[in-house]
């Protein structure tokens, strides 16, 4: 009985490991799902608008700036 006992908790104890881990497995699994749909449903369209704003932005700082530093170097001379 002693060793019957022992073998029903030693599976028992097997039993709940497996459990945990494909409880475990199950959850990253959903969890990467998501992640990768994410990634790869970006909005092309948005992004697209979204980079030439931040470009033209970006090239307006650049013209501005050369415009001062132009007027600077124009009065050196």
């Amino acid at each position: 009985m002693a060793d019957l006992s022992q073998k029903t908790a030693d599976l028992g104890s097997r039993m709940s490991r497996i459990d945990y881990v494909k409880s475990r497995l199950t959850e990253q699994k959903t969890t990467f799902k998501n992640l990768l749909s994410e990634t790869e449903d970006v909005d092309i369209e948005e992004t697209y608008v979204e980079f030439n704003t931040q470009y033209a932005t970006y090239q307006s700082a650049l013209k501005a700036t050369s415009k001062i530093i132009t007027n600077t170097l124009a009065d050196y001379l």
